[in-house]
């Protein structure tokens, strides 16, 4: 398994399971590393930065496996972008309400994470394209990315373009 491929590339697809058992492992990968910083990590400085780059990582990684998620369902990962989008400009809208008093900040909360369960659950739940797309072959087993077929059209294009020259 190439995990650079899987958690640092936003080329192929992700089916499913396979996502979702990329996320339970990444959760817990990042626990393991939460409680040794938090067991190393004794001055409150340290562990601001540490939680800090630990906060980017999972940032990363988590956009990483949506946009392959993503694309099994034949979208662009830019559709990752709407959503933060619109998470930020209802943080936007429930902060604003909260200074003017109009507004609670648990109201903000519960809007915002309404609109993240359903993200969630949108991914979780939607079966991907079957057959080929423009990202990739159909992943079939666990942690395939549905490269095989893209690597060998990659092949044919330049295969076509050294005998056509």
């Amino acid at each position: 398994m190439d995990f650079k491929g899987i958690f640092l590339s936003a080329h192929g697809r992700l089916n499913r399971m396979s996502y979702f058992l990329l996320s339970i492992m990444f959760s817990i990968v990042l626990s393991m590393v939460n409680k040794i910083i938090e067991f190393i990590a004794v001055v409150d400085v340290l562990q601001i930065i540490l939680y800090s780059i630990l906060g980017i990582i999972n940032i990363v990684i988590s956009v990483f496996l949506s946009i392959k998620r993503f694309h099994d369902f034949g979208k662009s990962g830019y559709y990752m972008l709407g959503y933060y989008l619109v998470m930020f400009v209802v943080m936007i809208i429930a902060g604003v309400l909260v200074m003017a008093g109009t507004g609670s900040k648990e109201t903000g909360i519960f809007v915002i994470a309404i609109i993240a369960l359903v993200f969630i659950l949108y991914t979780y739940l939607k079966p991907g394209v079957n057959g080929d797309n423009q990202y990739g072959s159909q992943p079939l087993i666990l942690f395939d990315l549905g490269l095989t077929n893209t690597a060998k059209q990659t092949e044919q294009i330049i295969s076509n373009n050294e005998n056509n020259q």
